[in-house]
This record gives structure tokens, C-alpha cells and sequence, in this order.
């Protein structure tokens, strides 16, 4: 993961080194702490339902509040996040797709100060979100993808189809040369029934990383 992804970093946002090297110095030299990720969720609303979600609890308290965060407010969060040492801003949901607010709060990232990871659940990703994500900037797409079974991977969303768009989604992403993650929520019964390796398996066949999660004990888990 790191090889791939720095590598491209490396290469893609050469204005960056500059900062990660600041980064660096002070974290061996002068002996300090430093942001290196900040994670934002904008909003709790989300298009599935998924039977192990952690945020399920926020989704009732999300629809009945209008003191959600201004644009302005955003931009405050994320230039704190970038001053603090952050190379990576990750929006997070809900589901970010549902948001009104989502390309504009990516373009708030300066190509020179860090990236921006989206984690979706791909069912909104055709062509011209994925367009959309690109044109503003996303750097990396983790996409949940729970089963490399479709009926498996739909029971838990309760959405029918939602394995087959989220292959719909890779393509699409990679069609505007978008990288993708897929989240896989790790448990027991899927490691003694073989499902993490046939997921890896997966991944290697689509061109993917796949990114086993470790369940938050929240929500309606």
C-alpha cells in the first residue's frame, strides 16, 4: 500500500515533498507530534442500511438538526487540519455521496497542502460522480465492499444490486484514474471461512487494495 500509493504521491504531487519532508524533521529531529490524517464525516444521512453500521444511531439526530456546518466552517477545519501537519483529509458519512456540499468541501484541499480520500459505498459512483470526484481533486476512492459474495455483500446493505455497483463504481473510477480502496469489515466467521483471501483475490483481479476494517463497537454493531 505504502509502495503504490507514496510512489504515486511521489510522482503525481511532487509539490508536496516539501511538506512531508518539514513533516519528517519534526517528527525524528524535533521530537514533536504531527497530524498526519484527519477524517470528516459531513454529514450522518446515508442510501443504505447496512445491518453492522457503527453510525446508525446519528442518522435520526442528523435529519431532525439544521446547525449543520457551513462551508466557511469546513474550510476552517480543514486549513486546521492542514497547518497542523495533515497530508491526508478523508471524508467520511454517512454516505458522502448524499451531500450537496461534497465537491465543494474536497476542493477546500490545495493540491500543494494534502489529498483527499472519499470512503463511499459506491452505490452513487457512475460515471459522472466519478467525473465530478476527479475534476475536484480526489486522490483515493475506498469503496466498502464486505463480501466478494454479491448476495452477501447485499443482505448487508439490505440494497439489491449493491455488489454489482460497486464493480460499476471501480471501473468508473478508474476510468478518471481514480486508485480504489475497498473496505472489508473484518470478522471471525470471515476468516474461518476463507473470505479474506478470496476478497484479496478479488482485489488482485480488479486492480484494487482491499483494506480490512476492524468493526467499532457502535451503532448497530
Amino acid at each position: 500500500l505504502a509502495r503504490a500509493h507514496l510512489g504515486r504521491l511521489a510522482r503525481e504531487r511532487p509539490e508536496l515533498l516539501p511538506k512531508l519532508a518539514a513533516n519528517y524533521a519534526r517528527m525524528t529531529l524535533g521530537g514533536g507530534d504531527v497530524l498526519r490524517t484527519a477524517s470528516i464525516a459531513i454529514t450522518s444521512s446515508c442510501n443504505a442500511t447496512c445491518s453492522h453500521c457503527s453510525a446508525d444511531h446519528m442518522m435520526t439526530e442528523t435529519t431532525r438538526r439544521t446547525d449543520m456546518l457551513t462551508l466557511d466552517e469546513y474550510r476552517t477545519a480543514i486549513h486546521g487540519f492542514l497547518d497542523a501537519g495533515a497530508i491526508s483529509v478523508n471524508i467520511t458519512g454517512g454516505e458522502p455521496l448524499v451531500s450537496p456540499m461534497l465537491f465543494d468541501i474536497i476542493r477546500l484541499v490545495p493540491s500543494h497542502r494534502g489529498v483527499v480520500n472519499i470512503q463511499t459505498n459506491g452505490l452513487l459512483l457512475d460515471d459522472e460522480a466519478a467525473r465530478k470526484l476527479s475534476d475536484a481533486g480526489t486522490w483515493i476512492v475506498m469503496i466498502s465492499l464486505h463480501s466478494h459474495r454479491p448476495e452477501e455483500h447485499d443482505e448487508l446493505l439490505e440494497v439489491e444490486g449493491a455488489f454489482d455497483k460497486v464493480m460499476e463504481a471501480i471501473e468508473n473510477c478508474h476510468r478518471y484514474s481514480m486508485p480504489v480502496i475497498l473496505n472489508c469489515t473484518l470478522t471471525h466467521k470471515k476468516v474461518e471461512d476463507g473470505t479474506l483471501w478470496s476478497m484479496v483475490d478479488l482485489a488482485r483481479e480488479k486492480g484494487v487494495t482491499v483494506n480490512f476494517v476492524q468493526p467499532c463497537t457502535t451503532g448497530k454493531w
